[in-house]
């Protein structure tokens, strides 16, 4: 229901070295940059619009705990983390889909 999967891909596209950012180093469970990114698309599609921005601010907060046995504790630079945001913001409210599915 939530395309967390055309986001991946949209990143992939778009952006491979960051795409890469989006996995732990097993190439199998997601990173906080990945987790970032399936939380926007999942609140998204669940409310319809983008999370407030105060509200995404705790979410590195959030993750510090649980995450610190599974590698690296590296959150998304403001910069990424908006291009993360924008990538949700095409994919689920404006249809967006990658270039392999047109």
């Amino acid at each position: 229901v939530a395309p967390i999967g055309l986001a991946y891909l949209t990143v992939w596209e778009e952006d491979y070295e960051l795409w890469e950012l989006l996995f732990l180093e097993d190439q199998i469970h997601a990173s906080l940059y990945g987790t970032y990114l399936f939380a926007i698309v999942l609140y998204s599609t669940l409310f319809g619009h983008l999370p407030d921005d105060d509200v995404m601010s705790w979410i590195p907060g959030l993750f510090g705990d649980s995450r610190k046995l599974i590698g690296s504790f590296v959150v998304p630079e403001a910069q990424q983390a908006e291009y993360l945001k924008n990538v949700a913001r095409r994919v689920v409210l404006r249809n967006y889909r990658p270039n392999c599915f047109r």
